[in-house]
């Protein structure tokens, strides 16, 4: 039995807000990989909540890859294969096993769809007050606080991974920065970020 084709449509390098976003999002949440001399495999694997967010993802890519639902761990996933797309990702320094590793292109370091991007992977935003979270390699936390210009300091965790958090106008400066009139998001964060006065 041939096996089955998928559609997916990647697109230039320019930077456009659905690509920085997307790049953003990767760096934090996806996982590249090949296996010996097969293509590029691009995964995205996501709460099943979010669910409509990987949808998004293929809509991008004006793709028809299947979304796969994990209910014994309410998590659903995406996996493209596409040597192009792996290609674009290793261009923009998104590689196999960045976890401990990733750094911030220069050509996206000031981008903010980037940064919401990375945020809606790695970030997280109070349901209660004005504050928020973010995490990642050094390098990643020292570009995004020197993006967000606060002042904000980067902490020393455990195993390569840092932290950045902050609370009150702080925190509403950072998240209106990202999100305002934002087209692509995360919806649940979108909705934390405009429900509790941060574009105030």
């Amino acid at each position: 039995m041939a096996k089955q084709q998928y559609k997916v449509i990647v697109p230039s390098n320019e930077l456009t807000e659905e690509l920085a976003y997307w790049l953003g999002f990767l760096l934090a949440d996806g996982n590249l990989r090949r296996q010996g001399q097969r293509s590029w495999q691009t995964r995205i694997h996501l709460a099943i909540c979010d669910k409509s967010h990987l949808q998004k993802f293929l809509n991008f890519l004006q793709s028809d890859y299947p979304i796969y639902d994990h209910s014994h761990t309410n998590s659903c996933m995406v996996t493209i294969t596409s040597e192009a797309l792996g290609d674009l990702l290793m261009s923009y320094g998104i590689t196999p096993r960045k976890s401990r590793t990733a750094q911030v292109d220069v050509r996206l370091a000031d981008n903010r769809h980037f940064w919401r991007g990375v945020f809606d992977g790695d970030g997280y935003i109070g349901k209660d007050n004005p504050r928020f979270g973010f995490g990642g390699t050094q390098d990643v936390c020292e570009k995004f606080t020197q993006f967000l210009g606060s002042g904000l300091r980067v902490h020393f965790k455990c195993n390569d991974f840092y932290t950045v958090e902050t609370c009150g106008k702080k925190a509403q400066h950072a998240v209106s920065t990202m999100y305002n009139n934002a087209t692509i998001v995360l919806e649940r964060k979108a909705i934390l970020a405009g429900g509790y006065s941060y574009f105030s």
